[in-house]
């Protein structure tokens, strides 16, 4: 059955259609490229190089139709929250049931949830199945649970000729239960993401402070390891931003309208903190500084941009959690009412809907003097700035244009934002979580690094003296034990150690916000404090061994 859905997922009908379609034309293009990797190039690395690409595609071809599917359930678990709540309020709309299927086909956002009710009217106009046996066969091969037994539900629902707009509100807590099962089970994988993410950071610091020590067995240049340490960093924390985005569903704050006016003023303030920065380069580059230090002083001026992106998240989340209010009280105040939606807004402007009140100014003005109904209702939701606001609002205002229950809209909106607010508020936990775990794993991580970098330098000084005017026996007899000659560059070791802390403070800063969905400007803030952290821990570290070992540094 796994390997039929699978299949199914693909637009094929078994292994076999996979085997001819897919799979033998790419595997013999990439016996092909090994071919000529091999033969046409006379070249040991061109030749390794044409192994690893040919296995690299030979397994992707096996694991294709698995990330397939796994990217459809990922999208129709993403959006079942968005799904069951438009088809919810418009079936208050008086209408047929495959005028309310195609309607739900044609909301392109829901992706793969459109898809299948694409596929169901398609059953039914083309195969000249009804409605229930075409969920029936639909949900049979679907890979996710949730939305496959709610059309086994709509199945038996549509053969008994129940009332479709009972079936669908009677609906919404199941299919919100679904979702929030789904959403904490994101959640608990954040904790997954924290724990990995620890024990690789320390796994990689142990190395890197064993390679510290490695020039006094071998002679070779510390600074060697060290740039094969910034490569390995960025490595690691490149996997950890790949895993999160894999395994941590999708939950942006921000829609993608483009960008309303808070946003545009961050921007503004991004460029203004790289202007101050680029202006403090030449002042701080030749100041007689510890090199983590000068980095923390030249990218000081982008804390404005944390902080102030920082606090434009914060209305976006508030206009969030005042939405649900207000749009449960447009919907009763429309359906006791009547009129349009114009007269409904005029009727709540007096009232304090809190960061609310100017946009529903600003709305009712538009509605007031253009006429445009969607148009306006777009303005609204784009200067809201938020992600839920705009699917939200577009689904209470397509429905009311269209004829439906305004209150009922209006109370499913609300019930089901509220739940979402609510798992937005626990994910926020696990975010602080996970920020407090990589706080204090860079702190480990650059206490580490400078102690062994600072032991190292202070083994070179000792054996350096302990070698100093000998020759003879005495130096042959040093010289099989400890490697001769070899010179330690402190400073420019000292530049590598920065570099690696710094790439690894910007990325885990974007980690921090890949997790909790937030502007991506905002990692200036966490960024910034991290480098502090870096720069105060050498400088702490320099001046401990500097009066501890005084004798071997200058």
């Amino acid at each position: 059955m796994v390997n039929s859905k699978i299949f199914a997922a693909l637009g094929l009908t078994d292994f076999k259609s996979y085997l001819m379609k897919y799979f033998l034309p790419i595997f013999i293009l990439d016996f092909l490229i090994l071919f000529v990797f091999i033969f046409a190039f006379n070249n040991k690395i061109v030749m390794w190089l044409g192994i690893v690409l040919f296995f690299l595609i030979l397994g992707f071809l096996f694991a294709y139709p698995l990330m397939i599917i796994d990217n459809q359930s990922r999208d129709i678990e993403e959006n079942l929250h968005y799904f069951i709540t438009y088809a919810g309020a418009l079936s208050t709309v008086n209408l047929e049931r495959k005028e309310l299927f195609v309607l739900l086909s044609e909301k392109t956002r829901y992706l793969e949830i459109s898809k299948i009710f694409k596929k169901l009217i398609y059953l039914v106009e083309s195969i000249k199945i009804d409605f229930s046996t075409s969920a029936y066969k639909i949900s049979s091969i679907l890979k996710t649970e949730h939305f496959s037994r709610f059309l086994e539900r709509m199945g038996i629902a549509l053969s008994f000729n129940s009332n479709i707009q009972k079936f669908l509100l009677d609906e919404q807590k199941d299919l919100m239960n679904s979702y929030e099962v789904v959403y904490r089970e994101g959640l608990e994988r954040i904790k997954m993401v924290q724990e990995m993410f620890v024990s690789i950071i320390l796994a990689f610091v142990f190395v890197l402070a064993t390679i510290l020590l490695i020039p006094f067995m071998t002679g070779i240049d510390t600074n060697i390891f060290l740039q094969f340490g910034v490569l390995g960093i960025i490595i690691l924390d490149i996997m950890m931003i790949v895993f999160a985005k894999f395994f941590i569903p999708k939950d942006k704050l921000y829609h993608d309208l483009g960008y309303e006016e808070g946003r545009q003023k961050v921007l503004t303030t991004f460029l203004i903190s790289f202007l101050f920065s680029v202006i403090l380069v030449p002042i701080i580059i030749f100041m007689d500084l510890p090199a983590m230090l000068k980095i923390a002083f030249i990218s000081t001026p982008f804390l404005l941009v944390g902080f102030y992106s920082n606090y434009q998240e914060k209305l976006v989340w508030k206009r969030d959690v005042l939405f649900p209010a207000f749009v449960r009280s447009l919907g009763d105040v429309h359906q006791s009412k009547g009129g349009t939606l114009t007269s409904t807004v005029e009727t709540l402007l007096p009232h304090n809907f809190g960061i609310l009140n100017d946009m529903l100014e600003r709305v009712f003005k538009r509605l007031k003097i253009t006429g445009d109904k969607f148009n306006s209702w777009y303005y609204f939701t784009k200067e809201s700035g938020s992600t839920l606001i705009a699917e939200f609002m577009d689904i209470f205002v397509s429905v009311v244009y269209r004829g439906g229950s305004a209150q009922i809209a209006g109370e499913v909106v609300s019930d089901n934002m509220s739940r979402i607010n609510g798992l937005r508020d626990q994910k926020k936990e696990f975010a602080s979580t996970l920020k407090g775990g990589i706080y204090g794993t860079y702190f480990g991580f650059a206490i580490t690094i400078y102690i062994s970098l600072l032991i190292s330098v202070l083994l070179f000084q000792i054996f350096s003296n302990m070698t100093k005017g000998l020759d003879g026996m005495a130096k042959d007899l040093l010289g099989s034990i400890f490697p001769m000659g070899y010179e330690n560059n402190f400073l420019l070791s000292t530049y590598y150690v920065a570099a690696i802390l710094t790439i690894h403070a910007f990325i885990s800063s974007y980690l921090i916000k890949e997790v909790d969905g937030g502007n991506k400007f905002s990692l200036f803030m966490d960024f910034v404090i991290l480098l502090w952290f870096g720069a105060i821990i050498e400088l702490v570290v320099t001046l401990m061994f500097k009066g501890m070992f005084s004798n071997f540094f200058s």
